[in-house]
């Protein structure tokens, strides 16, 4: 094996690289911290064993270090070699799972009401009048 070899070898992405470099950061995100990888496998063929959503982003870690994102077995919507393409991708999953959730629990009064709670909403209103009369 040649030098050159053994560089290209040490960068492949491995599912184990993969998931040691997620938790870095989403340790470090207050948004991502307790989102979790997408699933990870080998084949196309594990995504529809491995993933409950048939529409969720699912990682085909090829032995070359390519990444292969899948919407399930049959639509890969990118490739790359590149670590930091693929963790944002992730994220952007991530983000958007928990946009998802958020929609989903709170029906008919949008995402918002419940991330700031009522109480803070309605003193900021009224600081914000004292403030346009003039007497905040």
């Amino acid at each position: 094996m040649s030098v050159a070899d053994r560089i290209l070898a040490a960068m492949r992405i491995t599912e184990h690289a993969l998931k040691r470099a997620w938790h870095g950061i989403a340790v470090g995100s207050d948004l991502l911290d307790d989102a979790t990888l997408p699933p990870t496998g080998t084949s196309p063929e594990q995504c529809a064993e491995r993933a409950g959503d048939a529409d969720a982003l699912f990682l085909v870690v090829d032995q070359d270090g390519t990444v292969r994102g899948h919407h399930g077995p049959y639509r890969e919507v990118f490739a790359t070699q590149d670590l930091d393409q693929v963790l944002y991708f992730a994220a952007e999953e991530a983000v958007r799972r928990l946009a998802e959730h958020i929609v989903a629990h709170t029906p008919g009064r949008g995402p918002v009401a419940n991330l700031v709670p009522r109480r803070d909403i309605q003193e900021g209103t009224v600081r914000a009048a004292q403030w346009a009369r003039g007497s905040g």
